[in-house]
């Protein structure tokens, strides 16, 4: 039976961790020392490694030294290695030319100079380190951001997006921060969640108008969150649970204040959070 915890517990066995992923049933920790540990749910081999038992407590992940950054799919997973590489491993897209998975850490073939990376439910994407996004995967939904729904099993380049700064994805919705502030998204926009006043999904990557001075952004579930320079958090997309913070539970389709929220802004100075 599985026993719920409704209060925060300590990961067992895990110190000195700098980074973490989640996919669906499994996690992913990275360690100051380069090292990747896993646990929770195995039946995709998510973990990395084989195993009689479904459920693993944290575990070493093997062959996996050198590792500067996760991302976890659904049931797959991803690590960067400093030298700029990518390793896969998991059920389904691995970048390696096939769509059949692979039960251990492999190398994606063909992708270098890699500085940062994310996963969808089925798709992956990675930043180059000349600004450029490629990605790989199921594209059913544009989520290739190529201008097409043809299914990729190998990198293929993001059109039309260049200096890029970073990424994130989820489910089958894209965004990237360029470096002048600017955030881009493509993929499903059913609930607004690319944030360009519309629901029309876009094969391509789209400009959210109207704003600017961004610093960071996380893509969550059918909607979007952004960071701005002077660290105010701004929302958009699906709010039928209350995730936009704004209030109320109507759906957005252009970015929107989060109220109260101010945080550590690009100078690196904490704001003070404030209420109004």
């Amino acid at each position: 039976m599985d026993i719920q915890q409704l209060t925060p517990i300590q990961v067992p066995g895990l110190e000195s961790v700098r980074a973490v992923a989640v996919g669906v049933v499994h996690s992913l920790a990275l360690r100051s020392d380069g090292t990747v540990w896993a646990w929770g749910y195995n039946a995709s081999l998510q973990l990395g490694f084989e195993t009689a038992n479904r459920e693993v407590p944290p575990t070493q992940v093997p062959g996996l030294t050198g590792i500067q950054a996760l991302a976890a799919g659904y049931y797959f997973s991803l690590a960067l290695k400093e030298d700029g590489t990518v390793w896969t491993w998991g059920e389904g897209y691995l970048g390696d030319g096939t769509s059949i998975g692979s039960r251990t850490v492999t190398q994606a073939p063909d992708l270098t100079d890699v500085v940062d990376l994310a996963a969808g439910s089925s798709h992956s994407m990675v930043l180059k380190s000349d600004g450029t996004v490629w990605s790989w995967g199921g594209n059913a939904f544009g989520q290739m951001g190529d201008g097409t729904l043809t299914e990729r099993l190998t990198p293929t380049r993001v059109l039309d997006l260049t200096d890029v700064t970073s990424l994130s994805a989820h489910g089958s919705h894209c965004l990237a921060l360029r470096v002048d502030g600017t955030v881009w998204a493509w993929g499903p926009n059913v609930n607004g969640q690319l944030g360009d006043g519309t629901t029309i999904a876009r094969l391509v990557p789209t400009l959210v108008p109207d704003f600017i001075n961004g610093w960071a952004l996380e893509a969550g579930s059918n909607y979007s969150l952004a960071q701005k320079e002077d660290g105010t958090l701004w929302a958009w997309g699906y709010n039928g649970s209350g995730s936009l913070g704004d209030g109320t539970r109507s759906t957005r389709l252009s970015p929107i204040n989060v109220p109260g929220i101010v945080g550590r802004s690009a100078q690196g100075v904490n704001s003070e959070s404030h209420s109004q």
